[in-house]
């Protein structure tokens, strides 16, 4: 049996086999050795830049809780404004009643002195046709009144209290004006602090964002 004869040629082909092998496997051994090197390169920077990121990490969380904080003050304020808004509101429909009220007093005052002049009037014409300073009339109504002197003080009166009333009246739409200009100025603030809100928003999502990226690098270093 030849078919397994060893011959100097065989043996010679069979060696150079084994070292082409060898020196294959040697090679990706090398480019393995390379790369696993160069990872613990970027290992130890990460390593190194481990403290600095925890601290970024400490200062970004801080940070966000300040935001968070803010923006629960600014709702508080927020809530605060708007309940001087509403009272705003509330005072300022008392003062529009009132000054309705003022206007419908005036007028039934204007009315009576009106009334009054024109009564007065006619008793200082029939106290020349007649010696008598107490004239007897008939009313509208049918019911008897009599007309003198006092008429002309209660004209003076009413004159006093018209007066007085448009005094008041000023006075209340005035405090009207400043009402208005206090709630302007008050729906103006409150517009600043949603748009404040709407800012601090952003931010901490974008810091949010960096944290949750810093924490990706955190597990992926540990993981290594």
């Amino acid at each position: 049996n030849t078919q397994f004869q060893r011959t100097p040629e065989g043996d010679a082909s069979r060696v150079k086999t084994m070292i082409t092998i060898y020196e294959f496997i040697l090679n990706k051994n090398k480019e393995m050795l390379n790369a696993i090197n160069k990872e613990r390169k970027n290992n130890e920077q990460y390593r190194r830049q481990l403290p600095l990121l925890l601290e970024r990490l400490q200062c970004l969380n801080e940070a966000c809780i300040k935001k968070e904080e803010m923006i629960k003050q600014t709702g508080e304020y927020m809530q605060e404004s708007e309940n001087q808004i509403f009272e705003l509101k509330q005072e300022l429909h008392e003062k529009e009643t009132l000054i309705r009220d003022l206007n419908k007093t005036v007028s039934d005052q204007r009315e009576k002195l009106d009334s009054k002049y024109f009564d007065a009037s006619m008793t200082s014409f029939d106290s020349k046709m007649n010696d008598s300073r107490v004239l007897s009339r008939k009313s509208k109504n049918g019911e008897t009144s009599f007309h003198n002197e006092a008429d002309f003080e209660t004209i003076q009166e009413l004159k006093d209290d018209i007066g007085q009333l448009l005094n008041e009246y000023k006075i209340v739409e005035k405090q009207k004006d400043e009402f208005s200009d206090k709630y302007d100025q008050q729906v103006k603030v409150n517009k600043e602090l949603l748009n404040d809100i709407a800012n601090m928003e952003i931010v901490i999502t974008d810091q949010n964002n960096q944290i949750k990226n810093m924490r990706e690098k955190l597990k992926l270093n540990f993981k290594e």
